[in-house]
C-alpha cells in the first residue's frame, strides 16, 4: 500500500467513504466522482486532514499530471499487505 493510500485511508476513517469522495471531488471539481464509485491516487497526490471539534478539513495537493482513476470495487486491492485494522469497504453501503 502507497503513502497516498494509506492517508486516503486514514481520511476515511475520519471522512467516511462518501464525505472523502465529496471533499476529493470539491477540490479536483474536473473529476466526476460519484457515490458507489471508488478511486486510488498514485505518490503524486499528497494531502492533509485538519480535524477540529467543530469541522474536519481535507486538503489535496496535485504533485504531477496523474489523474485518479477509477478501480473496480470487485478487484482484489493491489500490492496491499493485510491490515487487521483497516475498515472493510462494502461497495452495497456506498449506495
Amino acid at each position: 500500500m502507497s503513502l497516498t493510500s494509506n492517508w486516503l485511508l486514514i481520511c476515511r476513517r475520519y471522512l467516511g467513504e462518501l464525505e472523502l469522495k465529496y471533499a476529493l471531488a470539491k477540490v479536483y471539481r474536473h473529476f466526476d466522482i460519484t457515490a458507489g464509485e471508488k478511486f486510488e491516487a498514485s505518490l503524486q497526490y499528497f494531502g492533509w486532514i485538519t480535524v477540529s471539534p467543530k469541522s474536519v478539513t481535507l486538503k489535496v495537493q496535485k504533485r504531477a499530471g496523474v489523474e485518479l482513476t477509477p478501480i473496480d470495487p470487485t478487484a482484489a486491492p493491489q500490492n496491499a499487505p493485510a491490515d487487521p485494522e483497516a475498515d472493510p469497504v462494502d461497495p452495497q453501503a456506498a449506495s
